[in-house]
């Protein structure tokens, strides 16, 4: 991603067809516990595409995609405020880098992180499937830690899923100043 240009977009509802590309992209990736299966997904109409966007861009919530300077979208983002006068947490919801790897995931954490700091947020907080030990790694190579916390998967209350937390005073998911990039 060096000496790219690329800039952050909020995802809208027009945007529906390059969300459902990058989603469908990120259950070929790495299936995670909340995203259907590829089957569900492709048999998704316009309507649930553009149902979704709005929900993912609904108040309290984010979402935005990093660009390049083709429009081509190098991933997405996506997170919500639950209760933010009682938690003090932003909520990670989806985040899956579609070229770039780390760097554009953290390009994108980083991103995230500023909108929660924008609410005066205290950390920025993911959920993932204790069984996922990679995915687990990765978020840490990005500075969360484990909080303690370990409850049931919705969707499987048989597995837990352990919290990861970014503490957002503390810290700075800092995209590497040596990286000569232009957001806008």
């Amino acid at each position: 991603m060096e000496h790219n240009e690329f800039r952050f977009v909020e995802v809208s509802e027009g945007d529906w067809r390059q969300l459902r590309g990058a989603w469908l992209d990120m259950i070929l990736a790495g299936p995670g516990d909340d995203v259907e299966a590829l089957e569900e997904a492709t048999a998704l109409s316009e309507s649930a595409w553009r149902e979704r966007v709005r929900a993912l861009t609904d108040i309290d919530c984010f979402a935005q995609a990093l660009v390049d300077s083709h429009d081509k979208w190098l991933g997405f983002v996506s997170g919500y405020f639950d209760d933010l006068a009682l938690d003090r947490s932003a909520f990670l919801t989806h985040l899956h880098a579609l070229s770039g790897g780390v760097e554009t995931e953290a390009l994108l954490l980083d991103r995230a992180a500023q909108w929660a700091g924008l609410f005066a947020a205290d950390a920025l907080v993911v959920g993932i499937a204790e069984d996922r030990a990679d995915l687990v790694a990765r978020f840490e190579d990005h500075g969360f830690r484990r909080t303690g916390v370990r409850r049931p998967l919705d969707v499987d209350p048989a597995r837990h899923e352990v919290e990861l937390a970014f503490d957002l005073a503390a810290t700075s998911l800092g995209v590497g100043q040596h990286l000569s990039l232009r957001a806008g």
